[in-house]
């Protein structure tokens, strides 16, 4: 009666973690479509600007990489940014954003949440992706890749303090992009 029970239980538990596992989402497909909305802006003193801003999530045919394509302002020329997601280590949450010009970018999915950090042209940004509810949510946040100030070192009895750098975050950008 027991091993009954016993199997039973692990028939209803398996067969509820497989559907729930075929039900759960998975990046980047779950990501799939046509995402609009209002970039704004924000520095010190508040919001300094506001862009639209198109996202297009779809496979590319005939490979596991994905077209990422971001538009700006409406402007399918000037303000197309046509990128390539690029599946680097599915199981360890690597990707990279191929901005197709040689420049790639290494992005990491943690925690549902696509990061990408990076230094260009003495300016260091961190932008994030992340499906919240119906809405893609995207933001950078971008400063000066110098420290402005470091804190630490020596050492606090007998504690060795490591170095500490802190650096200047000057703009934020954010934008709820809704799926037409």
């Amino acid at each position: 009666m027991f091993a009954k029970t016993l199997l039973l239980l692990f028939l209803i538990f398996f067969t509820k973690a497989t559907t729930h596992a075929q039900e759960t989402p998975t990046f980047p497909a779950s990501w799939t479509g046509v995402w609009a909305g209002d970039l704004l802006i924000h520095n010190a003193k508040g919001i300094a600007q506001t862009v639209p801003m198109e996202v297009t999530i779809r496979p590319v045919p005939g490979s596991a990489n994905y077209d990422w394509i971001t538009v700006y302002n409406n402007d399918t020329l000037a303000g197309k940014r046509p990128y390539t997601l690029l599946i680097k280590d599915e199981a360890a949450g690597h990707y990279a954003i191929d901005e197709n010009n040689n420049i790639v970018l290494d992005a990491y999915l943690l925690g549902g949440k696509l990061f990408n950090s990076f230094e260009v042209q003495g300016q260091l940004l961190v932008c994030t992706y992340e499906v919240q509810g119906e809405n893609l949510v995207f933001e950078v946040i971008a400063g000066p890749a110098a420290p402005v100030s470091t804190t630490g070192g020596g050492e606090a009895g007998e504690e060795k303090i490591q170095e500490v750098h802190s650096f200047k975050v000057n703009v934020m950008q954010r934008a709820v992009l809704k799926k037409g």
